[in-house]
């Protein structure tokens, strides 16, 4: 299984998740604490996670300069450093469970995909176009996370591209 996360800088604040295999979506749902994701996530034995928050210290990383014109932030930028932060506990706790972890940026997959829309849940028809989600409420979160999810997937088919090494982006439209 495989899963994307739009994670948030606080616990306090959602985080959406969207669990799945190939091109059927199993689960998507908003958690707030650590230890919530990694039970989802080994409760649903996933194997690989696409995850929506720099995963680095680095504040001057190439891949942040790259990703400029799909509106990537700095970790220079307090709230996106403290999401690094988060991110990197995250990853290490899943990491010790066995689960890879890759950072993805979902407004860039969906920029490249060619179905960005300013409005977030716009673009929920056209992600069910290559994804089978199931009905539920979809929030901007769910939305980053299925985006997150397409991405790892893709990841894990070889069709995506690690900018600046970092961050894995799809090479193109499907």
């Amino acid at each position: 299984m495989i899963s994307g996360i739009d994670l948030a800088a606080s616990p306090r604040r959602p985080t959406g998740i969207a669990i799945g295999e190939g091109e059927r979506i199993v689960y998507i749902g908003e958690v707030y604490g650590d230890d919530e994701i990694v039970y989802i996530l080994k409760s649903y034995s996933v194997t690989l996670c696409g995850i929506d928050a720099p995963l680095t210290k680095d504040e001057n990383r190439e891949a942040d300069k790259l990703l400029r014109k799909y509106r990537a932030m700095s970790l220079k930028v307090p709230g996106i450093k403290k999401l690094a932060e988060r991110g990197l506990k995250l990853k290490e706790k899943l990491e010790k469970i066995g689960i890879e972890v890759v950072e993805v940026f979902p407004t860039a997959t969906a920029k490249i995909l060619g179905i960005y829309r300013k409005n977030k849940i716009d673009m929920l028809p056209e992600i069910e176009k290559f994804l089978d989600v199931p009905e539920g409420k979809a929030t901007e979160h769910i939305i980053d996370a299925l985006l997150a999810y397409y991405t790892a997937y893709l990841y894990s088919l070889g069709e995506c591209e690690m900018v600046g090494g970092e961050i894995a982006v799809p090479l193109s439209k499907r």
